[in-house]
């Protein structure tokens, strides 16, 4: 592979066509074309593309402790709640990229064929604490990883964040947010 501004470039000009390969490899057509590539007609290669839409990455859920309790999650983040001081933080979250194809009614949040497996995907997590007073307008990094995908009993694509080590992390009053990206 090689960066877009280094690879093929086809040029159309008033009198002819021209095809700069640049950085990129050319093959003989012997080695492309060896009877694999077939017509599609236009139904076939849309139905084609929603297939693959529907598996595409769409959304990223933290699964909680109800879910969580079949691959041995020790605590639960809470959700838009008011936590009390000496709050036992889970030691650690877990979370899971849905395909566009994934229901919020399907029968289990764990069923594989709605997690995207791609080791490829970084998930990274942040953690924002905001004190809540006037003197503090801005809320403050206070913890980023990046993970790749691992697996837990048998289900793969889980994007596993450790929180064991950091102690400390919630001893502050305010508003903590956790951001979630690809």
């Amino acid at each position: 592979e090689c960066p877009g501004d280094q690879g093929c470039l086809l040029e159309v000009g008033q009198d002819s066509v021209h095809l700069n390969i640049k950085e990129s490899f050319s093959f003989p057509i012997s080695v492309i074309d060896d009877n694999k590539c077939q017509t599609m007609d236009e139904d076939s290669w849309c139905q084609m593309l929603r297939k693959k839409s529907a598996k595409a990455p769409a959304c990223i859920e933290v699964l909680r402790n109800s879910q969580g309790n079949d691959l041995a999650i020790d605590g639960d983040v809470p959700f838009e709640k008011v936590i009390a001081a000496g709050y036992n933080h889970p030691r650690e979250i877990i979370a899971v990229i849905r395909p566009q194809n994934a229901t919020t009614c399907s029968t289990s949040l764990l069923d594989k064929r709605y997690i995207v497996k791609d080791d490829d995907l970084e998930m990274a997590m942040e953690i924002y604490h905001l004190p809540g007073s006037k003197d503090h307008p801005r809320a403050k990094l206070i913890y980023k990883k990046l993970k790749k995908p691992s697996s837990c009993n048998s289900i793969n694509g889980l994007y596993i964040f450790q929180l064991s080590e950091e102690t400390s992390m919630f001893t502050k009053s305010g508003v903590y947010s956790f951001i979630f990206s690809v």
